[in-house]
């Protein structure tokens, strides 16, 4: 019990005293602790005495003692002159510290939503603190400027504050000393997780000047504070401001509107907030009663005529609807589908082939088994179409040759040949070589646009590779063109099917296909264009047409490079060439000039070395000139006016090294003419109509989406950005650090995570840059995004941690949207206020990157949102049952539509110095021990003190045989020595005696050590 005697630690009369006395309104008295600290205490409360003037308690071990009547009365005794504080623990504050008006308000708006209306404390105006109770005590949360005090803290209930030198006020009415803290709203951890995931994105302090409020004039973009946190310019605006909420707040408590109440309120607010030592902007005048009453006044005028803007946000609705279809229900519905599908594509053929061929679109959630069950379909089909004597082959595009070979097996289980399609260059599955030996003539004839059978493998017994009897490319070929089905990569729908497309009944399209369709070209500058590629002007070899030819398409590409310098950088507009008098018949001269001047590539299946070198040093400058005729091309078509051409043509600036200014050209490839024709499956668990369409354009879409209950998301807010893990060589060494220490909470969120789900696997889908990263945690397998979709090998993990989200950049996306929607994409990415749904049927509310352009947005959803649903589906949620439910973490700066089990800020759940200990194989609530046994996590006691103290503790460890979901075993013990206090261990795996000898290790021999494992 504290003997300190009542004066201890008393402020002195000084200046700051004097200044915050002046600023009191006269005749303000404030109840004393020993006026009622025992109300309080008969209420339920924990009372402590505060330094008058002050925040800090008067008492010592206020943090640990048992406050009831005895102790209150002895602190009465000597410190009843004091102020009064609450101690919290059973008793929760949120402490919302925010000093702008508007965020400080929406922060207490949220809080009431989730946690229910309670009592309201203000001490300086506009920070506020809202009152509610626990039956499990939980150590002190926070999110930016937003604090749940718990366990070992205390706020001032009454009193007078230290910068304002008003009393602390309760402005609803009521406070502790009317209600007792059983009637207060009772809330528990789950509820605060919910709580602090939407105050993330406005807990952070406010840029000064960073925006405009709610009820303020316009004129200013927000007040200036001095350092003590004193508005000092922007004052008017700032009155304004208080006027505003002054106005909302007595409507808030039904109280008649009158001026006078109103001004005198906002005028103490005002004074307790501003610098008053100066005069008005005038010179002449000083801010007084009146000027609050004349904003009061204009408030409540624009509140009578409905103008005056709304204080209460407004309440974002879910944008999207779960699906509630049970999965078998969904299942029968695929199967009717298909059903149709296959009878309308078997009559098409039967009709002679001469109508439109159906073209089926199939949105189906991830894991429902549209694949497998398109396959059975599909192997009936085939039977009847070759029973009638009709094609009966089958091409199935994949979007990787990982998931081709899983596909083939698919088919092949099904009793129906099958073998996949493998490019030249793809390794082949035994000995990882490439399947053709001669890649580079390959790549080559692929840049000259030229026919890679005819030009490189054979054209006849005399003219064929020098491996083609072995190769495996060609052995490839033939297995192909035996087999009923052929899987291939989406490439070949772009490239055609090196077979006869009239054998085949079907082409089926798994998964999304559009992104391959398009192609960037590079590798032109504006000032190289004139002369890129170009040999033999001079002498004889200008006397002929293909000379001549050459030399008038030089000065075509002179005019054009002297236009395409003058414009600014990003798209190439048509009125900026016009303005230039660049026109389209002249850029379709030029293509036709570029045509007649382009190099006859003189490559050969088995010529000599010497003819082979000088057949692909042609193939350069003609792959060049097929790149400047595709420039002439897109140019044409864009001065035409043609829809297709916008967006297709980008300049850049200088490169690093040569200064030039690179030509950048994005084109939309068709699908190949001998397969477009034919009847068409596309399976997408995420198919966007305004994409596929542009690829397929016949494609009809039919949804089926199904329930997932036993799928259990965990939505956690936070910065997981590229930007915020990935490495970055060329970054300063603040900024390594950084990302560096924000990977490594993520590696021990797994970690965690991990062992709670052991011996389940557990999966991480995440960055290739850090993928490897996650590959030597126990139990956890890891892939990466873009080259996850369709596979089905991770059906039966425990756990799957989605860690950042792919995020084209602006300009990247920008650039996209012209080339897949065709449209001239305006706008940037920003932050906006999404709904979400969670498993209860609540709506909360959260922050998710969004574009402002809608057609960039439909992509931008396309590339990060539908990604991130693909690799969630990894995980089969729908199939999942009671006994083998899915957890979900989904750690990425996006809102899916699906249900949340919890929505959850980062701050909230990374990892703290306890995990980090337990993780290390124990944790022990002493800093000195903790440091000898964790020299890995503490340079030393110190360090360790400041860890300890970094976590909030203070002595109150928040462990009760479960922390942070994980179950966990416990000793008492006590160091050899005189005067040795006990102290507690905490551990997941291993016996009592293997923990004791770890201790030992570091400690000593103990002198008594007493387990919490029954024997």
């Amino acid at each position: 019990m504290d003997k300190a005697g009542p004066h201890r630690d008393l402020p002195k009369h000084d200046e700051t005293t004097d200044r915050v006395a002046e600023r009191r309104p006269e005749g303000v008295s404030v109840p004393t602790f020993a006026e009622i600290a025992m109300r309080l205490v008969d209420n339920g409360y924990e009372p402590v005495p505060i330094l008058p003037h002050a925040k800090k308690v008067a008492a010592r071990n206020w943090t640990t003692v048992t406050i009831d009547e005895a102790q209150v009365e002895d602190w009465i005794k000597r410190f009843g002159h004091c102020g009064i504080g609450l101690r919290t623990g059973k008793l929760v504050a949120v402490d919302i510290d925010l000093l702008d008006p508007d965020l400080a308000h929406d922060a207490a708006e949220i809080t009431r939503l989730h946690l229910g209306d309670t009592l309201l404390r203000v001490g300086r105006w506009p920070k506020r603190l809202l009152l509610y109770r626990t039956r499990s005590p939980e150590p002190k949360r926070a999110v930016g400027k937003v604090e749940i005090l718990g366990l070992g803290q205390q706020f001032v209930a009454f009193g007078i504050h230290p910068d304002t030198g008003q009393p602390y006020d309760w402005p609803l009415g009521e406070s502790p000393l009317d209600v007792p803290l059983d009637a207060l709203p009772l809330v528990d951890a789950g509820a605060i997780e919910t709580l602090l995931a939407p105050l993330q994105p406005i807990a952070g302090p406010a840029p000064s000047g960073s925006r405009v409020p709610r009820g303020g004039d316009n004129t200013q973009s927000g007040p200036i504070r001095a350092a003590d946190g004193r508005v000092i310019d922007g004052r008017d605006q700032w009155l304004s401001l208080i006027a505003y909420h002054g106005v909302y707040d007595a409507v808030d408590r039904g109280e008649t509107l009158d001026a006078h109440q109103i001004a005198a309120a906002v005028w103490q607010r005002f004074l307790a907030s501003t610098d008053l030592d100066r005069p008005k902007q005038d010179g002449r005048h000083r801010y007084g009663p009146d000027d609050a009453l004349k904003k009061v006044r204009d408030k409540l005028r624009l509140l009578g005529l409905g103008q005056l803007p709304e204080r209460q946000r407004p309440r974002i609705e879910p944008s999207y609807v779960l699906p509630t279809l049970p999965v078998d229900r969904a299942r029968v519905e695929l199967d009717h589908v298909f059903d149709a599908a296959m009878t309308e594509i078997a009559n098409w053929h039967r009709g002679g082939r001469v109508d439109e061929a159906p073209c089926l679109g199939v949105r189906a959630t991830v894991g429902l088994g549209k694949s497998t069950a398109a396959r059975r379909h599909v192997v009936k089909l085939l039977a009847t179409l070759a029973e009638e004597g009709q094609p009966a082959r089958l091409l199935n595009f994949v979007p990787s040759l990982a998931l081709a070979d899983e596909t083939a097996a698919a088919w092949q289980s099904l009793g129906v040949e099958a073998q996949v399609l493998r490019g030249y260059e793809a390794l082949q599955l035994t000995t990882r070589a490439p399947m053709c030996r001669d890649v580079p003539s390959v790549r080559a004839a692929v840049a000259a646009g030229l026919d890679i059978q005819s030009s490189v493998c054979f054209r006849s017994e005399k003219e064929k590779c020098a491996h083609y009897a072995g190769c495996a490319k060609q052995s490839n070929r033939r297995e192909v063109a035996k087999v009923q089905v052929v899987v291939a990569a989406y490439d070949a729908m772009y490239t055609g099917f090196a077979g006869d497309a009239e054998e085949l009944a079907l082409v089926l399209v798994d998964e999304a296909c559009w992104s391959r369709s398009l192609e960037e070209t590079t590798g032109l500058t504006i000032e190289a264009l004139p002369l890129l590629g170009i040999t033999g002007l001079g002498g004889a070899r200008k006397q002929d047409a293909r000379g001549a030819d050459m030399a008038d398409a030089v000065i075509c590409r002179q005019r054009l490079s002297a236009a395409l310098a003058s414009l600014p950088l990003g798209q190439v507009r048509a009125a900026d060439l016009a303005a230039l008098h660049i026109d389209g018949r002249f850029c379709e001269d030029a293509s036709r000039l570029e045509v007649a001047a382009l190099a006859r590539c003189g490559l050969v299946p088995g010529q000599s070395a010497g003819a082979r070198r000088a057949a692909l040093a042609t193939s350069v400058r003609r792959a060049l000139g097929l790149q400047i005729i595709a420039l002439w091309d897109a140019l044409a078509a864009l001065l035409r006016g043609d829809p297709a051409a916008l967006a297709k043509v980008w300049l850049d600036g200088p490169a690093a090294q040569s200064g030039q200014r690179p030509i950048r050209m994005w084109r939309r490839k068709a699908m190949a003419p001998d397969l477009i024709s034919l009847p068409l499956l596309h399976l997408d668990a995420t198919l966007r109509p305004e994409i596929a369409k542009a690829v397929l354009p016949r494609l009809e879409i039919v949804t089926i989406e199904a329930a997932a209950p036993h799928q259990h998301v965990r939505l956690i807010g936070g910065g997981f950005g590229m930007g915020s893990l990935c490495p970055a060589p060329q970054a300063d060494a603040a900024e390594i650090n950084r990302r560096a220490n924000r990977l490594r909470d993520c590696l021990d969120y797994v970690r965690w995570h991990a062992k709670r789900h052991a011996p389940q696997r557990c999966l991480v889908i995440t960055y290739k840059a850090i993928e490897a990263a996650f590959a030597d945690i126990p139990g956890v397998e890891v892939a990466h995004y873009n080259a996850v979709a369709g596979l089905d090998c991770w059906g039966d993990i425990g756990c799957l941690f989605l860690i950042g989200r792919p995020l084209p950049s602006s300009v990247e996306l920008h650039e996209l949207t012209g080339a897949v929607l065709d449209h001239s994409a305006h706008g940037k990415y920003q932050t906006s206020a999404v709904g979400i749904l969670t498993e209860t049927g609540r709506k909360l509310s959260g922050q998710a990157i969004r574009h402002t352009d809608p057609a960039a947005e439909i992509l931008r959803a396309a590339i990060c949102d539908d990604e991130v649903m693909q690799a969630m589906g990894r995980g089969r949620g729908i199939n999942r049952t009671d006994a083998t439910p899915l957890e979900v973490h989904l750690m990425a700066h996006v809102v899916l539509p699906l249900a949340y089990d919890r929505v959850m800020a980062w701050e909230m759940v990374c990892p703290d110095i306890v995990q980090r200990m337990l993780l290390c194989g124990m944790a022990v609530d002493s800093p000195a021990d903790a440091a000898m046994l964790h020299p890995g996590l503490f340079s030393g006691q110190e360090q360790a003190k400041k860890a300890f103290q970094r976590g909030a503790f203070k002595g109150h460890f928040p462990i009760r045989g479960t922390y942070r979901e994980m179950s966990l075993k416990s000793a008492a013990y006590r160091r050899s020595g005189r005067g040795r206090g006990w102290q507690r261990a905490w551990w997941v795996n291993g016996s009592a005696d293997e923990r004791r000898a770890q201790v030992e290790a570091a400690l000593g021999a103990l002198a008594e050590w007493v387990s919490d494992i029954p024997e």
